[in-house]
């Protein structure tokens, strides 16, 4: 089996990104008809935060231990495992919230987790 992976769309409103987010090209699955994933990830704050508002966004993102593409990929990885065929996958990351509100403050204050929306296109062959 192989897994592809393709790049992770931000669908989150810019205003609920950090002021100069520099937001990613994006990529939707193309080929036949994909399966659609909803899941909920949680990233712990004490491991993705830094003084930069985008580079916390960023390991939100794609920090190698916890953030939403590594948990994505765990999952695919975990509940694929006895697929012998491709897997090809992209990420559409719709909405991050925690216990405040959505602000510039969002990415430094201090929560806990982020709990982040995302959906996953998924294609097997």
């Amino acid at each position: 089996m192989a897994i592809i992976v393709n790049p992770t769309k931000i669908s989150i409103p810019s205003g609920s990104l950090p002021n100069g987010y520099e937001n990613p090209a994006g990529t939707n699955l193309a080929g036949s008809q994909p399966t659609i994933l909803n899941f909920r990830v949680d990233v712990p704050k004490a491991t993705v935060a830094n003084a930069s508002k985008s580079t916390t966004f960023d390991n939100i993102r794609k920090d190698a231990t916890v953030g939403i593409e590594k948990q994505i990929l765990d999952k695919i990885t975990s509940e694929q495992e006895n697929v012998t065929n491709n897997v090809t996958y992209n990420i559409d990351f719709k909405s991050i919230r925690t216990n405040q509100n959505v602000s510039e403050e969002f990415y430094t204050n201090t929560p806990e987790l982020y709990v982040c929306l995302v959906d996953v296109y998924m294609n097997i062959a």
